[in-house]
């Protein structure tokens, strides 16, 4: 009678885990190995005193849950990357100041060991100059040269291009960063 109980009990966790792998899988969502809006409080932030909100952002439908920044931000996380990891985020500058003047925000992500910085991603954002931009820009950085180690996953900002310093209406987001696992 208790093995009976207990193959039932069994035969419903394996029920219910399938169902919710169902779930995820229908929708493209696999949870990230780390998520990077969970690990914010424990990020440094600069400017230090800097507002960082984090809250849902819609745009054409799509709604992400970031991390609101300003040109001239950086974002650090202190990490351990699991092997065959890949930083996934989406970046956009939030819809309220698509119309507004300026030149955009250069978005950039870089990994250091403590010794040495290397940037893996850089891409400049434009939305008043460019409607090509009114939407989320995926981002999508291996990391897998740097499985097992702890590092610092840095996200930075900038106004405008290198030399000008046109920060007009740079309100940018870093929608769902999070390091996967390859499939």
């Amino acid at each position: 009678m208790a093995r009976n109980t207990r193959i039932a009990g069994i035969a419903a966790l394996l029920a219910v885990a399938a169902s919710v792998a169902g779930v995820i899988h229908r929708r493209g969502e696999i949870p990230p190995a780390i998520a990077l809006v969970d690990r914010f409080a424990g990020a440094e932030k600069r400017p230090v005193g800097a507002a960082f909100p984090v809250k849902d952002l819609a745009i054409n439908g799509d709604t992400r849950q970031g991390i609101s920044v300003r040109a001239d931000s950086r974002l650090v996380w202190r990490v351990i990357l699991p092997n065959q990891g890949w930083l996934r985020a989406a970046i956009a500058l939030e819809p309220g100041v698509w119309t507004q003047e300026g030149d955009g925000m250069v978005f950039r992500v870089g990994i250091s060991d403590g010794r040495t910085y290397k940037e893996l991603f850089a891409q400049r954002l434009d939305p008043y100059g460019n409607a090509q931009d009114r939407r989320w820009v995926p981002v999508s950085v291996d990391l897998s040269a740097y499985g097992g180690q702890p590092v610092e996953v840095i996200f930075n900002t900038n106004a405008s291009l290198p030399g000008k310093a046109d920060s007009r209406n740079d309100i940018g987001f870093w929608g769902a960063p999070g390091i996967y696992l390859r499939p």
